[in-house]
This record gives C-alpha cells, sequence and structure tokens, in this order.
C-alpha cells in the first residue's frame, strides 16, 4: 500500500499563479530520435515509456530535447510551474511484412502498412495470419497486397 503527504512534500507541485496552457510543442520522429521543441524554455520534458517487466522514465530540463528510443510508443509530458501539464502519446510508424502470425497480437502505431512490400527495412515477403487472434490500431491502416488472413479473428480500430 502507497501513501501520500501531500501537505509538505516537496516533490508536489502548486500553482501560485493561475496556470497558463502550453501552445503545441513540436515533435517529430526521424532516424531512431524522438525530437521535441517546447514552446517555453526552461520545461521538464519527461518521456515514459511503457512495458511489461521495466518501464522507462527520462526527464530532462531545457526548451528542446533529441530523445533516442526504439519504443513503438512513448508518452511525452511537458510542464512547468504554473502551467498545465501538456500530454501527448507518440506512436512510430509499422511496418508488418515477411511475417507469419500464428498467435494472439496487438499492433498500436501511427500509420500501419501490411503487406509484401511495404518497407525497404525488412525483406520482400507475404505476410500470413493463420489461426490468429490480432487487433490493429492506428490512425490509419492499410492492407496492401500480398496480406492473407485465414481462419482468424482481426479487429482493426483506427482513432
Amino acid at each position: 500500500m502507497k501513501l501520500f503527504h501531500y501537505f509538505g512534500d516537496p516533490s508536489m507541485m502548486i500553482y501560485t499563479d493561475v496556470p497558463q496552457d502550453f501552445d503545441s510543442p513540436i515533435i517529430k520522429y526521424t532516424s531512431g530520435k524522438i525530437r521535441v521543441i517546447s514552446p517555453s524554455e526552461n520545461t521538464r520534458i519527461t518521456f515514459y515509456t511503457p512495458s511489461d517487466t521495466q518501464p522507462i522514465v527520462d526527464t530532462f530540463i531545457g526548451d528542446s530535447i533529441d530523445y533516442e528510443t526504439n519504443a513503438d510508443s512513448v508518452i511525452i509530458c511537458l510542464d512547468k510551474h504554473n502551467y498545465v501539464p501538456y500530454i501527448q502519446t507518440f506512436y512510430k510508424d509499422l511496418y508488418i511484412q515477411n511475417e507469419t502470425i500464428n498467435s494472439q497480437r496487438e499492433y498500436v502505431g501511427k500509420n500501419i502498412l501490411i503487406g509484401n512490400h511495404v518497407t525497404e527495412e525488412k525483406p520482400v515477403g507475404d505476410v500470413l495470419i493463420e489461426d490468429a487472434n490480432v487487433t490493429i490500431q492506428g490512425k490509419s491502416v492499410t492492407l496492401h497486397s500480398g496480406t492473407r488472413i485465414g481462419n482468424s479473428r482481426v479487429k482493426i480500430n483506427t482513432r
């Protein structure tokens, strides 16, 4: 059981003025790095990478950071004294190619492309979903040629 006593807790932030909203930060992903540019200087930029074994939390102070990660999703939080925290989940694009899926799987990404030649980063080959239970969730999900589904439950959600 965890118990917190908020009054006198030095880690608790308190507002001393009407809190302001952050303008939208710039968040881009290139070459294995998430670049965050805050609209305000001296911002605490926190990255939370969920994991079943050991979640990762990294925090930086400044107005920009290049954060190296290979995770499919990362929760990004910007906070600063007298500001309402800005929280956004970042999702990478996912490419499913040259795979046989025959178990329970969940894919969550920004844009998800499935087929025999949807990226140059993997060997060319068909995607076979057979005797599987698959959930696919993304901003967009595109099935290209070379995708075969047999005797499976495939649920596709777009957000």
